[in-house]
């Protein structure tokens, strides 16, 4: 029985095909007309068949390579259903994990042990748990739209695989900060350069580097010691650096800052305000663009477009230009450090001085209490110890004095 049949109504054809049923169980019908011939209903019955049943991502092959499938379902789905920095991410992944092994390989004969394959090769590569993870993340959810709605696959081929035990949980560094290496820091970087304040900032808030880049004048209040943090600027591959909320809600929090931090952004704000004036006409100001949220930056000399949103950021060159998270990453590269050795080192210091993990999560704006305790583990396991210490210093031997007085006193009665 044909699945697309064609009818003439009037001086016009259409074609009209079962597409499944509804939440009812009733029989859904489509149904289009407006052709001059019967031919030319068909012809377009077949392809809008064809489209339906693959899930109306524009597939009308049934047999599709990984490479094809994957374009057109990013660019019809999931372009759709995420943020443009989050489709960049899911771009990036396929084009350098992906795409290399399983571009030209047919969809339908992709199977388990290929899947297998490509993650030990990932591993061979030194990919981390966490990169693998995302790779298959990416396939597995193109997969999983393969079987339903596309219906061109039976089963998902990812699933049934899993990364390599042994790839490396955690490939990056983490190191504590000593107070003469950032005592160097400083030294190396006085008021007036670019990257003193965001090295403060990192050292005295954990904060990640793309939120301190991103942090605006009117989220800090001076006078009540805050930070609001909900924004951050981060760069996005094949877009550039984009200006947006944090990508998670946990990850919006109220940071409260100590006296010193608090004095260096006076001091700072003062130079800032210097350098505008010094500067004129030939200022920096950054500013938003509507179109992905980008960020651009243009001379004062110049009016901005109409359609854009200036940025007032707490962290710019002398000149005003904002601090790209590259280079700053270079910095940071060149004295053994990295993006995480701040959070690292404040956290680290604040567990270990008995701040509560619930609070040094909050402050970090990590998900969840259970990612601090897992990264943080031997510190909190430290803390254990020494509670153990306390207990048997403080309680155990007051209570023995105490015990050892209350005997002198029987004694002497």
């Amino acid at each position: 029985m044909a699945k697309v049949r064609t009818r003439k109504r009037g001086k016009t054809f259409s074609y009209i095909f079962e597409a499944g049923r509804d939440e009812n169980g009733k029989r859904k019908v489509v149904e289009k007309g407006g052709f001059a011939t019967q031919d030319e209903a068909y012809d377009a019955g077949v392809d809008a068949y064809a489209d339906w049943k693959h899930g109306n991502i524009g597939i009308t092959s049934e047999r599709i390579t990984v490479g094809d499938f994957i374009t057109q379902w990013m660019d019809a789905y999931v372009a759709k259903e995420v943020s443009d920095s989050t489709y960049a991410t899911y771009a990036d992944i396929y084009k350098n994990r992906i795409k290399p092994y399983f571009d030209n390989v047919v969809l339908q004969d992709l199977k388990p042990a290929n899947v297998a394959a490509w993650l030990n090769k990932l591993y061979d590569k030194g990919y981390s748990y966490k990169s693998i993870s995302a790779a298959r993340g990416v396939l597995m959810h193109g997969c999983n739209y393969a079987v339903h709605p596309a219906n061109l696959l039976s089963m998902n081929p990812v699933m049934l695989v899993k990364v390599p035990r042994q790839a490396p949980k955690n490939i990056i560094k983490r190191t504590v900060i000593s107070k003469e290496t950032y005592d160097i820091l400083l030294e190396n970087h006085p008021i007036n350069d670019k990257y003193r304040l965001p090295i403060v900032l990192a050292y005295h808030t954990g904060m990640r580097i793309s939120e301190i880049i991103g942090l605006e004048w009117s989220k800090v209040n001076l006078a009540e010691g805050t930070i609001t943090v909900d924004r951050q600027l981060k760069r996005v591959q094949g877009i550039g650096y984009v200006f947006g909320a944090l990508k998670t809600q946990s990850s919006t929090r109220t940071i409260y800052l100590d006296q010193q931090l608090i004095q260096e952004l006076s001091e700072w704000r003062k130079v800032q305000q210097v350098n505008k004036a010094t500067a004129g006409d030939s200022y920096i100001i950054p500013y938003v663009t509507p179109e992905h949220c980008k960020v651009q930056e243009q001379s004062s000399t110049f009016e901005l477009p109409d359609n854009v949103t200036k940025l007032d950021l707490v962290c710019t060159s002398p000149c005003g230009n904002f601090i790209k998270h590259d280079s700053l990453s270079w910095l940071l590269k060149k004295n053994g450090l990295n993006a995480h050795s701040f959070r690292h080192t404040h956290a680290t210091q604040l567990i270990e001085a008995g701040a509560p993990v619930k609070d040094v999560s909050a402050r970090l704006g990590h998900a969840s209490v259970a990612i601090t305790e897992d990264i943080y583990a031997k510190v909190t396991e430290k803390m254990s110890r020494n509670t153990v210490t306390l207990f048997e210093d403080k309680v155990l031997k007051e209570n023995a004095d105490k015990q050892s007085y209350a005997d002198k006193l029987q004694t002497n009665t």
